[in-house]
């Protein structure tokens, strides 16, 4: 992905200073947007016997980001994280994403979604697919 100009940055690595710039990006609005908190403080919490269903997370998701919408991932029936989308406004230097409703659909079942505890740490506990950027329409 490229949304940088590489003449405005220093000659040196520009490709790297490309990636820097996404990547701070990245982790900044992913700071914002909390999915695994949004759940929790619905009651939607890692569990081996209790399903959920998709209407309830999408409710808990939208009411703790300010009403914005996600795809929620499954695979199997079981959660698998959320994609976040936003519009890039200016370049990715410029850290301008706004965040928009997913223009998918999630891909999970209506009920039954299995949350399951993961073994990764519990830093973050359910991580987003890629962050998607749309600008003018187009996903980079």
């Amino acid at each position: 992905m490229s949304t940088l100009v590489l003449s405005c940055l220093p000659d040196d690595n520009l490709k790297s200073m490309e990636a820097v710039a996404y990547i701070e990006t990245f982790v900044r609005h992913f700071q914002t947007l909390p999915t695994y908190t949004f759940l929790s403080k619905a009651g939607i919490i890692p569990s081996t016997s209790t399903t959920y269903i998709l209407l309830d997370m999408l409710s808990a998701v939208r009411s703790g980001s300010g009403g914005f919408t996600p795809a929620i991932n499954c695979h199997d029936g079981s959660l698998v994280g959320a994609s976040w989308y936003f519009n890039l406004k200016g370049s990715i230097i410029d850290r301008t994403l706004v965040t928009i409703d997913a223009p998918t659909d999630s891909l999970c079942p209506s009920d039954g979604i299995n949350t399951s505890p993961r073994r990764a740490p519990d830093i973050y506990p359910i991580f987003p697919r890629p962050l998607y950027i749309v600008s003018e329409n187009i996903k980079l």
